[in-house]
């Protein structure tokens, strides 16, 4: 059992020499700098991810069957102050899951302000809600990380 002190994380696993630690799962990948022991050096790579893309509408349903991931929407030309939801089917997502969504990159005009979070969590399917918090539309597409607790 490996215990991160800074955020009270626990995880089966051993630390190699590297400072790999393997976790149960392989899910994640954990290297910290061997000589420094702040949190802000460390580096926490997802290994199970999923990456997927609309590929011809904002309203397009998207498959990702894993634990965590990114999703590309389409260019959603969505006006200020309005929200549209995408559909995500996965099978990992259960109607109880915490699941967990973040803009992680919009190249679009700087007053157009995506903003995310999950909503509709089923077995097998929760949506993410996009909304637009700026004064211009969004029109360029959004990369959104998502995570899933069970």
């Amino acid at each position: 059992m490996v215990q991160n002190k800074f955020l009270g994380l626990k995880v089966d696993g051993k630390i190699r020499r590297n400072g790999v630690l393997e976790a149960s799962g392989g899910i994640v990948n954990f290297t910290q700098q061997p000589d420094v022991e702040n949190l802000l050096t460390n580096k926490v790579t997802f290994t199970n991810g999923a990456f997927v893309e609309q590929k011809s509408s904002i309203n397009e349903e998207v498959t990702a069957n894993t634990s965590n991931g990114c999703i590309t929407t389409y260019n959603p030309n969505l006006p200020p102050h309005t929200t549209i939801t995408v559909d995500v089917v996965n099978a990992k997502v259960k109607k109880n899951s915490l699941v967990s969504v973040q803009v992680i990159e919009y190249n679009g005009p700087p007053d157009g302000i995506p903003v995310v979070h999950a909503t509709n969590v089923e077995n097998g399917s929760f949506g993410i809600r996009i909304g637009n918090a700026g004064f211009f539309p969004l029109n360029d597409s959004i990369k959104i990380f998502f995570s899933i607790l069970n």
